[in-house]
């Protein structure tokens, strides 16, 4: 991270992997870490530590962040790429247009030359952009009803 500068970082964990975003004014990035990671409840015996280290063999060090923190937050559930950069351009007070990170949308099972009566098919975009974004799928411009999440998904197709 670069020193002296303020620096918008988050942290993911998951039941398999931990992914650490970071912007640093100009650019977006992103590391995964591949890792089973045991589920822990808040109030058990294992401490939660924010900015600094447990150190080896549980006994406490002085690795600590040098620096300062603020907004921290803690979700129950883990926020995608795409809703952890909204929440960065919401803070930032950002004007920019939506992003698409999928464009055109993906479609599931992937390319297929036709998509037959009775068979079922899936549509995923994504996007991010402030503030939250919604979605609406279309049909020949007409909005779908209750289509409004970054997936349409459609079985039993009719002509």
């Amino acid at each position: 991270m670069p020193t002296n500068q303020w620096v918008y970082v988050a942290l993911t964990i998951s039941p398999t992997q931990g992914c650490l975003y970071m912007w640093d004014g100009t650019n977006w990035l992103g590391v995964t870490n591949v890792a089973a990671n045991a589920a822990v409840n808040f109030g058990s015996t294992v401490p939660m530590l924010i900015g600094w280290d447990s150190g080896t063999a549980g006994t406490y060090t002085t690795r600590y962040l040098k620096g300062s923190m603020d907004e921290v937050a803690i979700y129950n559930t883990t926020l995608t790429a795409n809703q952890l950069h909204d929440h960065l351009l919401v803070a930032i007070g950002s004007t920019n247009a939506p992003v698409l990170t999928i464009d055109p949308p993906a479609l599931t099972p992937a390319s297929p030359a036709v998509i037959y009566v009775t068979e079922s098919f899936t549509l995923t975009s994504s996007a991010y952009g402030a503030p939250s974004l919604s979605y609406q799928w279309r049909l020949n411009s007409t909005n779908i009803s209750g289509a409004t999440n970054a997936t349409f998904s459609k079985s039993n197709v009719t002509s």
